[in-house]
């Protein structure tokens, strides 16, 4: 069990950094915002933050400052991370809604309030082993996050799928939508589990069945972002076969 949420965590992890340099490799040649947010946000959440919150909570000899450090670390990359898949989500489905343009900001703003609460309440060293009202105002806000980039691009690559057939729409295209869609809802309901399970008092991270669990939805997760945006010509050519017929 431990093997199998390693091998999740891992993959996930890597593909977050190769995506997200490749992303960021793009913006630079493009100079377009889409590209950069979600490039940066892949970046930091998959191959900065996560790592950081794993070494803050592990058991190890590591000194409490030290451990704190990277845990405030953690909460800030998250922020940063979630502001701009935030961004991206609006910028690529909602650009002109101005309920968009405020969710983008309100969804960060609350995830900042949250760390202000902990820092006020039981501060960062009570956050390594306690989840508080910040921490569980952090968590809410990436959720919320997740759960709008899934809504927007499931609803949307829904809206391709008819187009297919009039020959309107990139089978390709539609491909990246629905698997990035994936993705977030399956980040989303990691998510959920795992901050419902810490508030009943279950460490179910820990546990055989949660580390099984994480670790093959962090793999579903992890590959369905390998495919989105790191494609192998195979299953490329696949989906071209497959949905392009439908034109």
């Amino acid at each position: 069990m431990a093997f199998l949420a390693a091998l999740g965590g891992l993959s996930f992890l890597l593909i977050c950094i190769l995506g997200g340099g490749r992303l960021l490799l793009l913006a630079r040649r493009t100079r377009k915002l889409p590209e950069f947010v979600l490039g940066m946000g892949m970046l930091l959440l998959g191959g900065v933050a996560t790592p950081l919150a794993a070494l803050a909570r592990m058991p190890t000899d590591l000194p409490l400052d030290v451990r704190v450090a990277f845990l405030v670390a953690h909460f800030t990359i998250m922020v940063i991370g979630m502001a701009g898949f935030s961004a991206f989500t609006r910028q690529v489905f909602r650009p002109n809604e101005a309920w968009s343009r405020i969710l983008s900001w309100a969804l960060p703003g609350m995830m900042v309030l949250g760390m202000f609460l902990t820092h006020t309440t039981h501060g960062f060293a009570g956050a390594l082993d306690t989840m508080g009202r910040g921490e569980l105002l952090q968590q809410l806000g990436a959720m919320a996050t997740l759960g709008w980039a899934a809504w927007e691009s499931l609803r949307y690559s829904r809206i391709l799928k008819r187009r297919l057939a009039l020959g309107l729409v990139d089978p390709v295209v539609f491909d990246r939508v629905r698997l990035w869609g994936i993705a977030m809802g399956l980040a989303l309901v990691l998510s959920s589990v795992t901050i419902c399970a810490q508030l009943m008092g279950f460490n179910f991270l820990g546990s055989a069945v949660g580390a099984a669990f994480t670790g093959f939805g962090g793999f579903i997760a992890g590959s369905a972002l390998y495919l989105a945006f790191l494609p192998p010509e195979p299953y490329t050519s696949w989906v071209i076969n497959r949905f392009g017929t439908e034109a």
